[in-house]
């Protein structure tokens, strides 16, 4: 503990892991005697890339303040992090949050690195780690973690005397930049896309690039079971963009909802859902020739808090594992709530290019 001398040279040896690199393995050797049998019953787990000096810098000092003892909701995500170092990333609310609230327990959701699954081993190690470090009053529970995901529309200008690539070249790139930007800033919970920030990254991908524009939407995905009456309720954690009122004589042609869906069977006919710029969500055909409304009143949508409810929902089918919920946000970042992990995925990037005579 004493200070070292001006220039006193310090040596320190400490060991380099392999990092993530043995996760999966199940096959080992052993030095045990020849009629001993070893049988591998999980495979490897737990190995993680080295922490960030960024983490480091939040996490350390705050582990020295909590003294091993989980009172607040940072406090739990602390400790947690402080233990184990495969848990990409934890978002710990109260009880009183859930669908329906449960007083009295305290929430967690885990991601360990490489997978979304965790396994009823794992949840069962973290609450024994935390059983003598938490209020008895307090019981901590922990919940699958939830995503909300980006719907982006890129509008690329650009001039093509400026670049010897194609547009697909150009987009192959473009796509790469944003999936960068998804692991460095995105991935955790309670992130925030900064739009002007990706806007810059995409314009930097190419000096043909003159600038970009784009609209950016919050999904958030509901996979019901088919047929049978629902009652779903969706957070997107801030403001929504309030549309003027729906006017049946204008029709649909002009109208720009702030809630909007994928399409769904709807009693035998394609649908889809659509706020009416009043607070109310109908449920009107996906046919966009002769759009009529199947039902005016499906559930609401608070433009000041972004809760969108639906009322005896029900469908009799849907494309893919999901229904996606489109929120158009007023702010121009995308803030995802505290429980959900916010992910740009390629599948809802759309890209146009518009060429620039210069």
């Amino acid at each position: 503990g004493m200070q070292p001398d001006p220039n006193e040279k310090i040596q320190i040896e400490y060991r380099v892991c392999n990092e993530d690199s043995s996760n999966g393995a199940s096959k080992f050797a052993t030095s045990f005697k020849p009629n001993t049998r070893v049988e591998t019953i999980q495979a490897a787990s737990g190995g993680a890339k080295k922490e960030t000096i960024e983490s480091i810098r939040f996490f350390a000092p705050r582990s020295i303040q909590i003294q091993e003892r989980a009172v607040t909701a940072r406090d739990y995500e602390i400790l947690l992090k402080q233990k184990y170092n495969e848990i990409q990333a934890v978002s710990v609310y109260g009880g009183e949050d859930l669908e329906p609230p449960q007083f009295g327990k305290v929430a967690i959701s885990v991601v360990l690195e490489g997978t979304n699954d965790l396994s009823e081993s794992k949840k069962n190690d973290f609450k024994r780690y935390l059983i003598d470090k938490t209020p008895l009053t307090i019981e901590p529970i922990f919940v699958s973690p939830e995503f909300m995901y980006v719907d982006a529309l890129i509008n690329v200008y650009y001039s093509y005397k400026q670049t010897n690539r194609t547009e697909s070249e150009l987009e192959n790139l473009i796509r790469k930049v944003i999936s960068d930007y998804d692991s460095a800033n995105l991935n955790i919970f309670g992130a925030t896309l900064r739009t002007s920030k990706l806007m810059a990254n995409v314009d930097d991908v190419d000096d043909a690039i003159l600038s970009n524009s784009m609209e950016l939407r919050a999904i958030i995905e509901y996979s019901p079971p088919l047929l049978l009456i629902q009652n779903p309720t969706f957070k997107f954690g801030s403001p929504l963009i309030k549309p003027y009122p729906f006017v049946n004589t204008t029709g649909f042609v002009d109208f720009k909802p702030s809630i909007s869906s994928s399409v769904f069977s709807y009693n035998g006919v394609c649908a889809l859902l659509q706020d009416n710029g009043s607070g109310i969500i109908q449920i009107i055909t996906s046919d966009t020739i002769n759009t009529r409304i199947l039902n005016a009143n499906a559930g609401t949508v608070d433009y000041s808090t972004g809760v969108v409810r639906l009322v005896n929902f029900a469908t009799d089918g849907y494309g893919g594992p999901a229904i996606k919920i489109f929120a158009r946000k007023k702010e121009a970042d995308i803030i995802s709530p505290k429980n959900r992990l916010l992910q740009i995925r390629d599948e809802d990037i759309r890209i146009v290019f518009n060429e620039v005579s210069s």
